[in-house]
């Protein structure tokens, strides 16, 4: 959209929007740059490129308009081709209620962005329709995406970001998801900074461990939930929080909000929805593995049946086993059709009692005389013999011992 050079770039709002509707000028082409013979009209200058207005005789800095917006007076607006499209305010502005308006002096100071707007990396942009509830920010931070971050020279100068898979937890006591925290110095460069990580509530669970320290790549800890069924105080929302280890009482960043609640089911399933194939095994001591493990590379192989599921992978790496093999029965069943829901009272597949559901896990080479246990189904597509789409949390006891393998395990797409 050129700008005419027998035209004018007018400062006033209601010429300006005129024009608009008519879509004969546009103040964001440089004045004289198609012929050097259009002007900027009164009250208005060019500097950069872009008639800005004028007060008291002296030009104002520029505001530069980002992609789909128009300068109206001294504040960039949508324009109205582009009305539909996600607003991008240029250097020196910020959006604040769908308009991009100067950055005042104070832009050291935390940004307060308007309704219907996040901030993400200093700049104000239009919250998605499907963004979920408002995330309120302690002292010290803001918001970036979804995570809360340090605000000025918090942290150091760095910035540390806080993710959780999970926004709605089981609190039975021993289901644990992995916390994944990074850090950025002001320079880009990644932090090592020695960091301390709690709850933002007591009583809300257990962090293994409380102090870690950051290498390029970032960091992970393991959150492990409190247990409703022992404590009235368990439920409810917690952050998981960062600190620097030489000042641990300042918070200098917090994950998305998770919501405790009491334990319905048989574990969680957000360590396995990371993207792709995955197999998560959380195992106490004693049993086949011994602390948690993630796997996703490796060799995979499904198949079903209307009652059972059989997975095998064998992953790339020596160190997570040499293989792992996990079956899933429902055949002695009184409804021996496998369903999305929680099955108990598991037994040793194929060695399964009439009524009961079977479940077996082998891996490093290892195996368990008997079985118990449970397993809930939380997707399960499939097609004939061959299984498209499977997503499963697991408990699994040998041997009658009281130590179990946890997890969870998520096949197809």
């Amino acid at each position: 959209m050129g700008v005419a050079t027998t035209r004018s770039c007018r400062a006033g709002r209601a010429g300006l929007k005129g024009a608009l509707l008519l879509g004969s000028i546009s103040c964001l082409t440089a004045c004289g740059s198609n012929g050097g013979n259009a002007s900027c009209g009164p009250g208005t200058t060019p500097i950069g490129g872009i008639c800005t207005t004028t007060k008291g005789g002296d030009a104002s800095p520029p505001v530069s308009c980002g992609m789909g917006t128009v300068l109206v007076g001294d504040e960039c607006v949508l324009s109205t081709a582009d009305a539909g499209q996600s607003v991008s305010c240029g250097a020196g502005t910020m959006l604040v209620a769908g308009t991009c308006l100067p950055t005042p002096a104070d832009a050291g100071q935390p940004v307060s962005c308007g309704a219907g707007t996040m901030l993400v990396t200093g700049t104000c942009v239009p919250i998605p329709i499907d963004a979920g509830p408002a995330i309120s920010c302690g002292p010290g931070t803001h918001l970036l995406g979804d995570t809360c971050v340090p605000t000025s020279d918090a942290g150091g100068g760095a910035t540390y970001i806080v993710r959780v898979d999970a926004v709605t937890l089981g609190a039975d006591g021993y289901t644990t998801i992995p916390v994944t925290i990074v850090g950025t110095n002001a320079d880009g460069s990644p932090s090592t900074a020695s960091l301390v990580v709690a709850t933002s509530r007591p009583g809300a669970g257990q962090l293994s461990p409380t102090t870690v320290t950051l290498v390029p790549t970032g960091a992970t800890v393991y959150y492990t939930a409190c247990d409703a069924a022992s404590s009235t105080t368990c439920t409810g929302p917690v952050h998981i929080t960062v600190a620097l280890a030489s000042d641990p009482t300042t918070v200098v960043a917090e994950s998305q909000e998770i919501d405790l609640v009491a334990q319905t089911g048989v574990g969680t399933d957000a360590p396995c929805l990371i993207g792709g194939n995955v197999l998560y095994l959380d195992g106490d001591q004693g049993s086949l593995n011994p602390g948690i493990t993630t796997i996703t590379q490796g060799t995979w192989s499904a198949s079903a049946s209307s009652s059972h599921v059989n997975i095998q992978m064998t992953p790339t790496g020596t160190q997570t086993g040499s293989g792992w093999t996990l079956d899933f029965d429902t055949s002695q069943l009184p409804n021996p059709t496998m369903m999305t829901q929680v099955y108990t009272m598991a037994m040793r597949w194929p060695f399964v009692g009439a009524g009961h559901p079977g479940l077996d896990i082998t891996g490093h080479n290892e195996g368990c005389n008997t079985v118990t246990g449970s397993f809930q189904v939380e997707k399960l597509v499939s097609a004939g013999s061959s299984l498209t789409s499977f997503t499963a949390t697991f408990e699994h006891h040998c041997d009658g011992d009281t130590s179990a393998l946890r997890g969870c395990v998520h096949i197809g797409n």
